[in-house]
């Protein structure tokens, strides 16, 4: 699948390169090999319709939104696993999110780039703080690992979408 790929973009780079510089051999090179003639400038007859160059479709990736309710479950930085529930809900800017551990709140506002969620957090006290970042599964789930400001180590946690 990838040398097709990379064929499709050596004959697309190559037939806009003929086209930005005026030659139709190239043209007619790549998308017509029966018709391509060893002269610089064929004549019109002899160029494939523009129809014959399928150029790649550069179509904007899918916009994924994913607020919504979580359960949560981890490692703290000793190793301990807990759990507890999260909201993750759409900003202008990017996320907020919303974590409870019993009586515990910690709130972040992160960005989501491709699959990748980073997360800066901070407890309702103010006294801890960190990052997380986590990678977007196919299933929705969010998977990675969180440190805290000052500390050494770091934790893991997985986001499952409530149903």
């Amino acid at each position: 699948m990838k040398s097709v790929r990379r064929v499709v973009v050596v004959a697309t780079c190559l037939a806009l390169f003929a086209l930005a510089c005026g030659s139709g051999a190239l043209i007619a090179t790549v998308s017509s090999p029966s018709t391509a003639k060893s002269t610089a400038r064929p004549r019109p007859t002899e160029i494939a319709p523009p129809t014959a160059i399928t150029l790649p479709t550069v179509t904007p990736g899918v916009e994924v939104d994913i607020s919504g309710n979580y359960t949560v479950f981890g490692t703290n930085l000793s190793g301990a696993g807990y759990s507890g529930k999260a909201t993750i809900t759409r900003t202008t800017s990017g996320y907020s999110v919303r974590w409870t551990f019993g009586s515990e709140i910690e709130s972040g506002t992160g960005t989501l780039v491709a699959d990748t969620l980073s997360v800066r957090w901070q407890t309702s006290d103010g006294k801890r703080s960190g990052t997380a970042t986590y990678t977007l599964q196919p299933d929705g789930t969010l998977s990675g690992t969180w440190t805290q400001d000052g500390v050494t180590g770091e934790g893991t946690e997985t986001l499952t979408p409530v149903k």
